[in-house]
């Protein structure tokens, strides 16, 4: 099982994701400061990806430091003040580093710690598995053979299943003929860079685009399904993303068909705080598929992602 972060039990390894496509290489974390430098210049991303190695940071610095761990902590947390999976997981971390040692001590804090961060890094695992599973079996039913995609939503960033790329990768491999198409996705081309390395490495075929051709793709109906990840995700099932998959939901002109977009969510992107009760008439995420942790929610048009609700989605779910 390929993961892009990995755990020695003295330090972690993060392989890291500037230098690709053109070398491999691994950092060697060794402390908080190790993996905040790591994830404030995005040699690894991805918010299931950042929790995983922010939870593992926190291990190392209480390791190193079991009984002043505190600061460097508060370090790491402020890395990358936007990703909302780096403070999610460095407090699950915290909470039962410092429960450990009000009953037990100082001594009692790394093995905590480094348990807590393993523990979710299991889970993580497990959640990105059922969603690249659930989502599979959506497009299956869907019976898409061209997905598209956007940006880079695979192992790369979410666990080992990833998320929407691991749907699509999921898919290909059962599927005779399926093809994934990987928008290249500017400025920082994780498509071009990332995605393709990752359906490279997985035999799948595939082929790139320009960021300006999905649109008119989409529209002549040389699309089937249009499956992309999400930056947050409220409470009541809606979902926001970057600006850049717009065009691959409202192509110009008169639509010749109708490609469905599925937004798979890991367990561990959180709602958005909570403001009022969301007004949308979305149905109730219910089990899809028999797979435990897995859901979805239909709505007939694209909804605002303005309006979060007031309790958190259960399970890993998938959207759309």
């Amino acid at each position: 099982m390929f993961s892009a972060v990995r755990w020695r039990g003295d330090g972690l390894g993060l392989l890291d994701q500037t230098l690709l496509p053109h070398r491999e290489a691994w950092i060697d974390c060794a402390s908080a400061a190790d993996v905040g430098a790591a994830i404030g210049r995005l040699a690894v991303r991805g918010a299931p990806n950042i929790g995983i190695a922010a939870g593992y940071g926190v291990a190392l610095e209480v390791r190193t430091a079991p009984s002043s761990w505190e600061p460097g902590v508060a370090a790491l947390r402020a890395a990358r003040p936007t990703a909302v999976n780096l403070a999610w997981a460095v407090d699950r971390v915290v909470a039962a580093t410092r429960a450990a040692q009000a009953a037990h001590g100082p001594a009692a804090g790394p093995p905590a710690a480094r348990g807590a961060a393993e523990a979710l890094h299991a889970a993580e695992n497990a959640a990105s598995e059922r969603v690249a599973a659930a989502g599979a079996d959506l497009l299956a039913e869907y019976g898409a053979r061209r997905v598209l995609t956007h940006c880079n939503t695979g192992v790369l960033a979410c666990a080992s299943g990833g998320s929407a790329l691991g749907c699509a990768i999921t898919h290909a491999r059962a599927t005779p003929g399926a093809s994934v198409l990987a928008c290249e996705t500017r400025p920082l081309l994780q498509g071009a860079r990332l995605t393709v390395w990752e359906l490279e490495r997985a035999r799948v075929d595939h082929a790139l685009l320009a960021d300006g051709a999905a649109a008119g793709l989409i529209a002549r109906g040389e699309i089937d399904a249009v499956i992309v990840g999400c930056d947050r995700v409220a409470a009541n099932g809606d979902v926001a993303n970057k600006v850049a998959p717009t065009p691959t939901r409202s192509p110009p002109g008169p639509r010749t068909s109708r490609s469905s977009s599925p937004v798979p969510c890991p367990r561990s992107t959180p709602p958005w705080p909570a403001a009022r009760p969301s007004r949308s008439r979305s149905a109730t995420p219910t089990s899809y598929g028999g797979r435990p942790g897995a859901s979805c929610s239909r709505s007939r048009r694209p909804r605002s992602a303005t309006r979060p609700s007031t309790s958190p989605p259960p399970g890993s779910s998938l959207h759309w």
